[in-house]
């Protein structure tokens, strides 16, 4: 069973590492996660970078609900709302945040694919963003809340690309037999303002 990295952060290739600092970057992106949804479904034309910060108490309350613990909650408040300004004033993050065709946030996917063994298997999933562009191409949207500091910021993104290109490619697959229309797939990475886009493979 495959889940949606709804926590971004989350460890795909082993166990999950369960030091504080990873658990409370793993806790701010549900957090941020949830607010995307709030932006969108409210519209995004009802936010700006002011409201962000005047919200910045409801954040720091949905933070303690998600067991951020004290001494890491200013530091996750600031890094929630780094998040969500930046994609308020990122054009790809407001492109991403408005409305359009059949347009659905943490949208439910379910069904069987092939794996890599060529057999069955359930997959699970909820996408963070997903509607039908102008072209009537379907977008499936993850949000990833990763951080990278220093140089080599594309070879990072490209990276994260090949990372989860099988999982997302599995999530195409179902979509297109669901509605029977081309998908693309996209990174979005609202602390780097990062972006990565690509055609699934079948």
């Amino acid at each position: 069973t495959f889940i949606s990295d709804s926590d971004p952060d989350s460890n795909l290739d082993g166990p999950p590492q369960f030091d504080w600092a990873g658990l409370t970057a793993r806790r701010v992106g549900t957090v941020v996660h949830r607010w995307l949804r709030v932006i969108c479904e409210q519209g995004i034309d009802a936010w700006n970078p002011g409201r962000i910060k005047a919200a910045g108490s409801l954040i720091r309350i949905d933070m303690k609900r998600s067991d951020v613990d004290e001494k890491n909650l200013n530091s996750a408040v600031n890094l929630a709302e780094t998040a969500l300004t930046n994609t308020l004033i990122d054009s790809r993050g407001r492109w991403i945040l408005s409305p359009h065709a059949s347009g659905a946030c943490e949208y439910a996917l379910s069904g069987i694919d092939k794996n890599k063994s060529d057999k069955n298997e359930s997959i699970n999933a909820v996408i963070d963003r997903t509607f039908v562009d102008e072209d009537g191409l379907c977008w499936i949207i993850d949000y990833k809340t990763s951080t990278h500091t220093g140089a080599g910021l594309e070879e990072f993104l490209d990276r994260e690309q090949i990372r989860y290109a099988d999982r997302m490619n599995r999530y195409a697959r179902l979509m297109q037999a669901m509605t029977g229309r081309d998908v693309k797939l996209g990174l979005y990475y609202p602390l780097l303002c990062g972006w990565r886009e690509w055609a699934p493979e079948n």
